[in-house]
């Protein structure tokens, strides 16, 4: 072989390796590696960044809990309710646990200093809809323009991985007693699991849908298979005439399981 054509192939077989290791350099230290974070849909995303074998499902990356705006009550004794409904869209995942606070908003749009009782952690369950309450806080409801939620946190779970609780309400009943309504009822118990304490969140809503009052009742000692009686308490109502007392149903209700 001519001594030309052996410099010329030595050359380009250098060449070729120069720019085979070049190549390694500059993948391993300017290309940034494959990630559900790059902003990029590759690796067999099915979205940007979610999706396929490597990345969580495009559901879970933008679901997030529904709720209306907060509605507040006079709770008697210069106190305050705060209570917001609050829904799981998703018929896939629910959340184990997410934190909440209610936010009071002064007349002039100032925020009042946190009170206890305006913060907790919850869980919710697939498609379910449910209430928060923060119960009689030590706030003049006279001072109160507004009040918010922040909900946090949501620690979302396949359905099969969260707990189910088979319980419900029956046997309602409206009771007035002057401007003091009450309510009683049944929480049946439809599985074979015992509960510690279960806290039992009533509203009460007028003809046109609009929530007049809400309160809440504790019940300890939750047997399995069984119906457990309540009462729940309202604080004075001048306008407790406007309750809607012919669709008193379980949509007024909710509970929230101690775990």
């Amino acid at each position: 072989m001519p001594r030309l054509l052996k410099q010329f192939i030595y050359g380009l077989i250098y060449l070729l390796v120069l720019g085979l290791v070049g190549l390694g350099v500059y993948d391993r230290y300017f290309v940034a590696p494959l990630s559900c974070s790059d902003n990029i849909q590759n690796q067999q995303e099915l979205g940007i960044d979610c999706g396929g074998p490597n990345c969580s499902t495009c559901e879970l990356k933008t679901l997030t809990l529904q709720y209306d705006d907060p509605v507040f009550f006079d709770a008697g004794q210069f106190k305050t309710t705060a209570v917001v409904k609050i829904t799981d869209p998703s018929l896939n995942y629910g959340s184990k646990s997410f934190n909440y606070e209610f936010q009071i908003i002064n007349k002039f749009g100032g925020a009042i200093a946190s009170r206890p009782g305006l913060s907790g952690t919850s869980y919710i369950s697939t498609g379910e809809t449910k209430y928060l309450i923060a119960p009689a806080i030590d706030i003049d409801p006279r001072d109160v323009g507004r009040v918010v939620v922040n909900i946090s946190n949501p620690a979302w779970e396949l359905k099969e991985n969260l707990p189910a609780f088979a319980l419900s309400f029956n046997n309602l009943k409206l009771i007035l007693t002057g401007k003091s309504p009450q309510i009683s009822g049944m929480l049946k118990n439809d599985s074979a699991s015992t509960y510690k304490a279960i806290s039992v969140i009533g509203v009460l809503f007028d003809k046109q849908s609009n929530a007049v009052a809400a309160s809440a009742t504790e019940l300890d000692d939750i047997q399995s298979f069984s119906e457990t009686p309540f009462r729940i308490f309202y604080p004075v109502m001048n306008n407790a005439s406007v309750i809607d007392t012919a669709s008193l149903s379980q949509n007024w209700f909710s509970y929230e399981v101690s775990r």
